[in-house]
């Protein structure tokens, strides 16, 4: 039985739209290369050094053109860590034997003793870290438009990481506007990086990132996910997590150290807007140090799972079997959700009938509406599509199914 409790999982809104070209073959949902290739790159034309190097993982002897991206970055507090990390390691060998391409970086690290005296010191090194993640993203997209040696498609960038790794990827992502951050970080950000573009090359080119996930990160201020972002998060965070707060408060709680707003604040706030960018999965009792041990921890494995899980459907070549045209109507709702496999959920749709399918398009079944509700036809545990039709427009909500 896993030792998770999947207790805040909200509906996905990663598009999936009708304009997908192919199916994906097989690809990137099993493991289909035994042997992966690694290449140490230094990603900055500006700082040529170890704090700017990256693994670049990808499947040996493959023939795919353009492939997906993902960005691991590695945990350590800002002060210590590394890209050879054995949760980076176990990361990208997971998406490497599916087709993916890996990065996994490293970024300017503070020294420990300024970092835990100082909170401008704390200040600068989320935004170097940050401005490094960017870096690296764009410096793959530059590769893209100049011959494109790594085989990548641009239009399937993903950014993510763990702990220290996590606060980075948000923050470089939903930090875009200088007038998001307080008179004091605006000064730190002019004073050290310059602008949220930073110092570290590339900074006119854009930042393609199409989602982000979180191994037990946090946002300085939930206000930094607002109106103006469009990129949808999936993170997995412990309640009992006291290196990086479930809900808000400082790190380690030390009053030392800044304020982070982990996970479970994101869901609290501003009503459907975090809803459709924020999908939370909730351990139970994992700690902090789950992702930091790799294969290891057996909720480790899972979350890879789980996290391709979610980037599949937004991949350019998975195709939609589903044909939508919206994920997001206020007419249809499931709860709960989470659910038990074989239970009755409440629907509120103006259909008569759903149809529930799997993540990769194959239809389970149709079921009736009756009266708001629709018996489950005992479904294993895992994540499922349920459609319909409303007013000749074809709507979809995913659900999980916890495990017995």
């Amino acid at each position: 039985m896993r030792q998770i409790i999947l207790a805040g999982l909200i509906t996905l809104s990663a598009t999936l739209t009708s304009t997908a070209t192919a199916q994906c073959n097989g690809r990137y949902e099993d493991s289909l290369f035994s042997e992966i290739e690694k290449t140490t790159l230094t990603y900055s034309p500006i700082f040529n050094d170890g704090q700017h190097q990256l693994d670049l993982y990808s499947p040996k002897n493959d023939s795919e053109e353009k492939r997906p991206l993902i960005v691991y970055i590695h945990g350590g507090s800002f002060i210590s860590g590394d890209k050879s990390g054995i949760d980076c390691q176990h990361f990208a060998e997971f998406f490497a034997k599916r087709g993916y391409v890996v990065a996994s970086i490293n970024y300017r690290l503070a020294n420990p003793f300024l970092f835990l005296a100082s909170k401008q010191v704390q200040y600068q090194a989320v935004l170097e870290a940050m401005v490094d993640a960017k870096t690296s993203v764009r410096f793959f997209l530059k590769s893209t438009r100049e011959g494109n040696p790594y085989h990548l498609d641009s239009q399937a960038f993903f950014l993510g990481g763990y702990s220290a790794g996590a606060v980075t990827a948000l923050h470089a992502t939903w930090i875009d506007r200088m007038d998001e951050l307080s008179p004091e970080i605006q000064s730190i950000v002019s004073s050290t990086i310059g602008d949220l573009n930073g110092d570290a090359g590339f900074q006119s080119l854009p930042f393609p990132v199409q989602g982000l996930f979180s191994f037990s990160g946090a946002l300085h201020q939930t206000s930094y996910l607002d109106s103006s972002d469009s990129e949808t998060c999936y993170s997995i965070h412990s309640k009992d997590d006291s290196t990086v707060w479930y809900e808000c408060g400082p790190a380690y709680g030390n009053p030392d150290l800044l304020q982070l707003c982990g996970s479970g604040s994101l869901e609290d706030r501003d009503g459907m807007l975090r809803k459709e960018l924020h999908h939370l999965v909730t351990l139970d009792k994992a700690g902090h140090g789950w992702a930091g041990l790799g294969n290891a921890n057996p909720v480790f494995r899972w979350a890879l799972d789980s996290i391709n899980q979610y980037i599949y459907p937004m991949l350019p070549c998975a195709k939609s079997p589903l044909g939508l045209s919206s994920l997001g109507n206020a007419n249809f709702e499931i709860f709960p959700n989470p659910c038990h496999g074989s239970e009755t959920i409440h629907i509120r749709t103006e259909s008569k009938f759903v149809q529930i399918r799997t993540l990769q398009g194959s239809l389970i079944g149709q079921f009736p509406v009756t009266e708001g509700e629709i018996k489950l036809p005992n479904l294993p545990g895992g994540m499922y599509f349920l459609q319909t039709e409303i007013n000749k427009q074809r709507l979809t909500r995913t659900f999980v199914v916890t495990a017995p």
